[in-house]
């Protein structure tokens, strides 16, 4: 049997692990990863979610991401299948043809990138959204208060409009080439301005990691609410019950888009088809 297991984070302990990255991140590796056991027929291994890092604890972050809130408890049976992961037989997602399929074996997925593409930040554009739906139901049976995320859900119309605000640790200015940085607030006022005049009627939500940093300008704009998710998965899933984002360059709101076949609201400057085959509308 093949097995298929993301790795989350360098330092992965099995039942936990020590620092890495946001929930948006990991679920590149994971959908690589459950991609690939269908493809192949072999086995998904659910990895470990709750990771401990300080940062948000330093930076005094709303939401610490330590994850212990997301998803239930792996099984006994699911525990017991982690022993493949001393075999021999294991080798990273690059080089599955040196697997030996004869016996167990299994797949290792690391990072964001799909590196077998020649684009940097494939992303997206290498996945089958054959599996994107039994990918997300799969997350779905395992989440934490679903009655809540249902109940939530059940609120949100299609032809309503979410805002995604990344602040907290997201980069102000960010790498050169690298589009994964701070929008300022002077832009999405501007969109709420062209929101409020073209969709008057329309809901409009605001999602942000950091309600606290909204300026009292932006807070000002009647006919919007903010959002307060139980948690980020959660909040990944009612935007992606919008019907249009207006997205940061958060591989957060870039998740949002793909669940949901959203259409994209950007500036001119996040060039968010590299990542995405969404509609996408610059303003």
């Amino acid at each position: 049997m093949i097995f298929h297991y993301p790795t989350l984070s360098q330092r992965d302990f099995l039942i936990f692990r020590l620092r890495g990255a946001g929930l948006a991140n990991h679920l590149f590796p994971m959908y690589r990863a459950f991609q690939k056991s269908k493809e192949t027929n072999g086995v998904f291994i659910f990895p470990p979610i709750v990771q401990l890092k300080i940062g948000p604890f330093i930076r005094g972050e709303s939401d610490k991401r330590v994850y212990l809130n997301l998803f239930k408890r792996r099984s006994f049976d699911e525990l017991m299948k982690l022993k493949v992961l001393f075999s021999s037989n294991k080798y990273d997602e690059l080089s599955f043809n040196l697997l030996n399929k004869d016996k167990d074996g299994v797949i290792i997925y690391k990072g964001i990138e799909d590196l077998s593409g020649s684009n940097k930040y494939y992303f997206f554009k290498s996945f089958n959204q054959e599996y994107k739906e039994e990918f997300i139901s799969m997350l779905i049976a395992r989440s934490k208060k679903r009655d809540r995320l249902f109940s939530e859900l059940k609120l949100i119309k299609k032809d309503d409009i979410c805002i995604h605000i990344r602040r907290g640790d997201f980069p102000v200015k960010g790498l050169k080439d690298d589009p994964f940085r701070q929008i300022s607030d002077e832009w999405f006022i501007k969109v709420l301005g062209y929101l409020a005049r073209e969709f008057p009627r329309k809901k409009i939500r605001i999602f942000t990691d950091d309600p606290t940093s909204l300026s009292n300008e932006l807070l000002s704009i009647k006919n919007f609410s903010v959002d307060s998710s139980y948690n980020a998965w959660h909040a990944i899933l009612k935007m992606s019950a919008h019907g249009t984002i207006v997205a940061s360059t958060s591989t957060f709101s870039l998740w949002s888009a793909f669940i949901g076949d959203q259409k994209v609201i950007t500036n001119n400057e996040s060039n968010l088809s590299r990542f995405i085959n969404n509609e996408i509308q610059v303003i």
